[in-house]
């Protein structure tokens, strides 16, 4: 038979090893269990970059043909036989002869190639530089500026103000 006093230091060692204690194996009170994290307590997800203003922006057009863009930032057309349409265009620079552009809304244009052509709903500000284009807006232009010949811009409802520095332009 075993005696109590030589099962004591196994019982001691039992209850250690298991995490349990007490006041009776020592000094102070009992660990507390670590709570489990509630959904009140479950931290809140980093946020995400803001996405994108603009579904196309900094893009740049060289190869002939066409091109249906949604609402862009800043479109670059840079050749000829390009045709771009679009729902909305900040701004559409135009370095490029005989191509032609769509646009239900466009915030700036500025037209350094010639024989363009340009069709818009509205357009905030016209300036061009090249010869021979055309620039046709439904509704209201806000400023018009030419420094090129034989350019026609018309706008539906009118231009707010202008500055022809050119020769033979139409502009009204």
């Amino acid at each position: 038979m075993t005696r109590p006093a030589a099962l004591a230091p196994v019982v001691l060692a039992a209850l250690l090893l298991g995490g349990c204690t007490s006041n009776v194996l020592g000094q102070g009170a009992a660990p507390q269990p670590t709570p489990t994290p509630t959904e009140s307590e479950t931290p809140a997800p980093e946020p995400t970059a803001a996405p994108p203003l603009f579904a196309c922006d900094n893009v740049l057009i060289e190869a002939p043909g066409s091109y249906v863009l949604g609402e862009c930032g800043t479109v670059y057309v840079e050749g000829p036989g390009i045709h771009v349409s679009a729902a909305t265009i900040v701004e559409l620079v135009m370095r490029a002869d005989g191509s032609r552009a769509s646009v239900d809304r466009l915030d700036r244009l500025v037209l350094t190639g010639n024989t363009n052509e340009i069709t818009a709903a509205v357009a905030g500000e016209v300036v061009i530089f090249g010869d021979d284009n055309s620039v046709v807006v439904d509704e209201e232009i806000g400023t018009v500026s030419v420094d090129g010949d034989m350019n026609l811009v018309v706008a539906g409802f009118g231009i707010g103000s202008v500055s022809d520095n050119g020769f033979e332009n139409t502009i009204g």
